[in-house]
């Protein structure tokens, strides 16, 4: 089979994230693309925009996302294609969305105000959880760094490097100006799970437990969240395959995404663009 693109092997790695959304019983991981300018963060992130249950925000306030999430009772990721937004507003309105958002991400939200734009109404969001698919250029993140650490907004998300090379950053512009939009495609959505809450229910098995610890064991990851998060996306390629178990074939396909994993921080500080080869093979759930 043909070496796939990079553009093609780092929409496969985002579509983990996207489908964790869909699993019973996680807060579902949040993901922050970082990396320079025309890398195609945006683009790649609005490949999932029309997923069910992913809600765009076009307006980046707290009253905004509390409509938005009450028009959509079963929306469990918000796609928010510049996270540099949030900071654009007047104090109290970032501190209004910020303390939203921290709740949404944390799972601990309620019946509460959602700021003075809300006119004292209440957003009744009482058990939502929700993962945050956002972007941002590399150096706006360390420009505006205090800001954001001030927020608390980052310690929640799962910062990904995004570097492809200079050559396929050509390739795909030059397919965009020949109107070929082929890159641009929305990417397959799974099956919507037939529950009443939208939700599957992803469980292990004892073989593919011991899979993930030998991995874990020979390649332990920087943080303990690192760990959580490498359970949860087993569940989401086992989910993407139609499975209702995690077996050992899901967590070898995860670890064709080491390389993809190695880009993943929890850490701005450990945030650095980097290249990572593109997948020789599509996954499973694409085949």
């Amino acid at each position: 089979m043909d070496t796939l693109t990079e553009w093609e092997s780092w929409s496969h790695f985002a579509a983990l994230f996207a489908a964790s959304a869909y699993l019973r019983g996680e807060c579902p991981p949040s993901l922050l693309l970082v990396g320079a300018p025309a890398q195609g963060k945006t683009a790649l992130l609005a490949r999932f925009a029309h997923w069910p249950g992913v809600a765009s925000a076009s307006d980046v306030t707290a009253s905004g996302v509390r409509d938005l999430l009450q028009a959509d009772a079963r929306a469990r990721v918000l796609h928010m294609p510049e996270l540099q937004r949030v900071l654009g507003h007047h104090p109290a309105t970032v501190e209004a969305l910020v303390s939203l958002l921290l709740s949404l991400l944390t799972g601990e939200v309620g019946r509460e105000l959602v700021g003075p734009e809300a006119k004292g109404a209440r957003a009744d969001l009482s058990g939502r959880s929700l993962a945050l698919f956002s972007a941002i250029p590399l150096d706006v993140l360390r420009l505006r760094q205090r800001e954001f650490l001030a927020t608390g907004l980052l310690s929640r998300l799962t910062l990904l490097s995004l570097r492809r090379s200079q050559a396929e950053t050509v390739r795909v512009t030059r397919n965009i100006v020949r109107r070929d939009r082929s890159d641009l495609r929305p990417y397959p959505a799974p099956p919507v799970p037939n529950t009443p809450d939208g939700l599957v229910e992803i469980r292990s098995t004892r073989a593919a437990d011991g899979e993930l610890q030998r991995w874990i064991d020979d390649a332990p990851p920087r943080d303990a969240r690192g760990v959580v998060l490498l359970t949860v996306l087993a569940r989401a390629v086992a989910f993407l395959c139609g499975r209702d178990r995690v077996t050992p074939r899901d967590v070898a396909q995860l670890r064709a995404f080491a390389p993809y994993l190695g880009s993943l921080s929890f850490d701005l500080g450990a945030v650095t663009p980097r290249e990572v080869l593109p997948l020789t093979r599509r996954p499973a759930w694409v085949e």
